[in-house]
């Protein structure tokens, strides 16, 4: 007897099921490791994003070429920090062009802060003379925008329904004095505190920020500057040494637009009436001024007979011999102890 010939057997329904289900599960694990490596370029990039916004706000932290820092960035230029994203683009409204510009002393500054009001009431002195004037303004950009965009977005591309246009999908932090937050919400574009947002899909859905601390962009002036020393170096005895005191003049840029503000030093405690030829004063900023990162000039002032500085007959002091006012430029970094200044009256 001849055997019958086996017939190929098909795969059952179970069979296909299950087959089916090995497959999806390979395709879908697939989609997540694809979607997470995504989610991971879009997460570093947004980072590197964030370090450039830091970086285009207060220049870079540590020295950028051998050994040397270098003053750069948005608050280097105009003395404040910047109001939105869109300021880093383009110049922010009533900003000036950055340009070689002649500080100007008040007297008698009306703002609290030392802010000068200019030649409002006709007493401002305005420094012309060589190596008194500074470079200030804006110079952007400080972020450059890749061709073809008008935006600086983020790594995940979110857009705001209220401020895209000045923000650029970022969320800007001004809730505490002198600080600036800019953070990124994330693959899922909803901030980490909204009521709505329960569920975490991917840790690429939560925020992702950087902070401009009061201290990395406006110091202490009393440590970043230091003390200065003003020495007496005319040949003779100078009189009136009790009144001297040396003013930073700061260009700082305000909603209204770009001002002066003076910041005067604390008198010497041990000064006499008269200052001996080779002999100095010390004089100090108070320990609670501050003032941004940049270059900014210092002036030897006379603050007159009523011995109170900020008021109508204080003036810069004219060197004896020279005739020339006493001035030096000086430089001011983050997170730096300026090392003190001399001044020398010749």
């Amino acid at each position: 007897m001849r055997a019958s010939p086996q017939r190929s057997r098909g795969l059952t329904l179970l069979e296909l099921v299950v087959v089916l289900f090995i497959l999806s599960t390979i395709a879908l694990g697939a989609l997540a490791i694809t979607a997470d490596a995504d989610h991971q370029i879009r997460d570093e990039t947004t980072r590197q994003r964030l370090d450039a916004v830091r970086t285009a706000i207060v220049g870079e932290d540590g020295p950028v070429f051998d050994g040397e820092r270098r003053l750069s960035g948005f608050v280097a230029d105009l003395g404040a920090l910047p109001t939105s994203i869109a300021d880093l683009v383009a110049p922010p409204a009533n900003a000036v062009a950055f340009a070689a510009l002649a500080p100007e002393l008040d007297p008698n500054p009306s703002g609290a802060d030392g802010t000068q009001d200019g030649d409002a009431d006709g007493g401002a002195i305005s420094l012309t003379a060589s190596g008194e004037a500074l470079g200030k303004g804006w110079r952007g950009p400080y972020l450059r925008l890749f061709p073809g965009t008008d935006l600086w977005r983020d790594g995940f591309g979110n857009v705001s329904p209220l401020d895209d246009a000045v923000n650029h999908g970022w969320v800007l932090d001004t809730s505490v004095a002198d600080e600036l937050g800019v953070g990124s919400l994330g693959a899922d574009g909803l901030a980490d505190a909204d009521p709505s947002n329960t569920e975490r899909l991917s840790a690429f859905d939560d925020d992702v920020a950087t902070r401009v601390l009061a201290d990395d962009w406006r110091p202490l002036a009393a440590t970043a500057v230091g003390a200065v020393t003003v020495r007496n170096g005319t040949g003779a005895e100078l009189a009136d040494a009790d009144r001297l005191r040396v003013s930073l003049l700061v260009h700082e840029q305000r909603a209204t637009g770009p001002v002066w503000r003076r910041i005067t030093s604390d008198a010497d405690p041990a000064a006499a009436a008269t200052l001996a030829d080779g002999d100095s004063l010390t004089l100090a900023f108070p320990a609670t001024a501050r003032i941004p990162i940049g270059r900014h000039l210092l002036v030897l002032v006379d603050i007159g007979a009523d011995d109170t500085p900020h008021t109508d007959d204080d003036d810069p002091f004219d060197a004896t011999t020279s005739g020339a006012r006493v001035v030096a430029p000086v430089a001011v970094f983050a997170r730096a102890d300026g090392g003190g200044v001399e001044l020398v009256i010749r």
